[in-house]
């Protein structure tokens, strides 16, 4: 059975529904909040390996932070950093291990590298459903960054 991407690639949005606090940048202290704005910013932009910077000094400064990690592993991910992106994700997922969100990305990371049993565990996770589906084209993570 594969999994069905599209739209989980597509529209991931870290939201209260995907079991992240309405305030998206919750656990970032107001001092750090000009910086995540800035590394969001860049992400949309396509600046990658500058939002990933932005990204590693609010970790460096905030290293529980969930929502930062999230979006630092993100962003190693549309690098090509994949090693590194598990690497984050999974960090994210110790502090908050029932994070629908960061579930959902480790999915996706697991199943661009053909994880797709470990995969299918974070999906479940995730809430979402393992399908039948194409997998024609290799998975592309668009997840937008989370929040803010």
């Amino acid at each position: 059975m594969k999994l069905l991407l599209s739209l989980a690639l597509a529209c991931v949005w870290r939201c209260a529904a995907c079991g992240a606090a309405e305030d998206p940048d919750h656990d970032v202290p107001a001092s750090l909040r000009p910086l995540a704005l800035e590394a969001r910013q860049l992400f949309e932009k396509g600046e990658f390996a500058r939002a990933e910077k932005a990204y590693e000094k609010i970790v460096a400064q905030q290293p529980e932070s969930v929502w930062a990690l999230s979006n630092l592993a993100v962003v190693r991910f549309r690098l090509g950093k994949v090693t590194a992106a598990e690497k984050t994700i999974r960090e994210a997922l110790r502090l908050a291990p029932e994070d629908k969100y960061c579930h959902r990305t480790l999915a996706i990371i697991l199943h661009a590298q053909g994880r797709e049993a470990e995969a299918a565990k974070h999906f479940e996770k995730a809430g979402e459903r393992s399908l039948p589906g194409d997998d024609s084209e290799p998975p592309v993570l668009l997840i937008p960054l989370a929040g803010l």
